[in-house]
């Protein structure tokens, strides 16, 4: 839902710098046009008809409605970028929600006075992308400001006790799986069937946030019973609503990874090996989750789907 808000702030706010330079450009060029007939006609003593003539008287105003401008781009330089820093970074906050509500509602009047003040004769399509755009952009300030604060873990360590396999499973339950939602990517060159079973008991536990699973892993690591889990894992997840995406990753990817990783699009932890996520004496910590997704989303690309390395008996399991 938010990226769709913030999709939209962007868009509103894009609008809203546009219109910006569209009366930034119209009042310059106004006040040049009127200055120089006033120049020529005083110079040449010209007379000037009633439509020139109030063009002319009318200089002062566009002046001010020139220093508006100056006010209008500011404020939509600034929405822009808290937009830009939502859609392209997902970073949002209370604060921030309500800096660009306040904004767009400071110019929604700016371009109100405008609209009334001035008379440039502007498409309705302008305006409308004035109005639109910051009623969008407000749109999402207020949903961001209303949203309640997220509570976020602790980012100390997690240290997995190999004497404690039971309460290490609760605090990955508690620590790393609330954390995440969506589509869950794992990276662990040593997933196997015995990694399969304990990735299914973390996500069991968050069933109702995880949306499916993609996995990359090794070649070496999957066989018969590989297979067989696979596909009962695959059956089960679409009773849920869910879906699960295993690659297997070439030699040369699969050789390059010395760090193994579970995270959705906005979390990421270094994990121990899932075959033995329990007992492995390790800490478990959080990374940087746009460097892991950018890195698991290019491997993915070019690894090779589960599926083309069984056999049709196998496949025939999902029928």
């Amino acid at each position: 839902m938010w990226e769709a808000y913030s999709a939209l702030a962007f868009i509103g706010s894009l609008g809203a710098m546009l219109i910006t330079f569209y009366y930034m450009q119209s009042t310059s060029l106004i006040i040049g046009v009127s200055s120089g007939i006033a120049l020529s006609a005083s110079k040449y003593n010209l007379t000037l008809n009633s439509t020139t003539m109030a063009l002319v008287n009318n200089t002062p105003v566009y002046r001010i409605g020139a220093y508006f401008t100056y006010l209008m781009l500011p404020i939509a330089l600034a929405m822009f970028g808290l937009a830009t820093l939502w859609f392209f970074g997902s970073r949002r906050g209370r604060v921030s929600g309500f800096s660009m509500a306040i904004l767009s509602i400071i110019f929604i009047a700016i371009l109100t006075v405008m609209k009334i003040n001035l008379n440039l004769s502007e498409p309705l399509s302008v305006i409308a992308t004035g109005y639109i755009g910051a009623l969008l952009a407000m749109a999402a300030g207020a949903y961001a400001f209303l949203q309640k604060p997220q509570k976020r873990q602790s980012i100390r360590p997690l240290e997995i006790d190999p004497s404690k396999p039971y309460s290490n499973m609760l605090n990955m339950y508690d620590k790393v799986m609330s954390n995440l939602s969506g589509t869950l990517k794992v990276l662990d060159k040593n997933f196997d069937t015995a990694s399969m079973s304990n990735m299914y008991r973390l996500v069991s536990s968050n069933i109702g946030s995880i949306k499916g699973v993609m996995v990359l892993t090794s070649s070496d690591r999957v066989g018969k019973a590989f297979e067989r889990d696979y596909y009962d894992i695959k059956k089960e997840f679409e009773t849920y609503g869910m879906y699960i995406d295993i690659r297997v990753m070439s030699d040369a990817d699969a050789a390059e990874q010395h760090e193994r990783f579970m995270a959705d699009s906005k979390n990421a932890f270094k994990i121990p090996p899932l075959n033995i996520i329990n007992r492995k004496s390790e800490h478990i910590v959080r990374i940087n989750p746009r460097e892991v997704n950018r890195r698991f989303d290019d491997i993915f690309q070019r690894s090779t789907k589960i599926e083309n390395l069984f056999g049709k008996s196998a496949k025939q399991q999902l029928t």
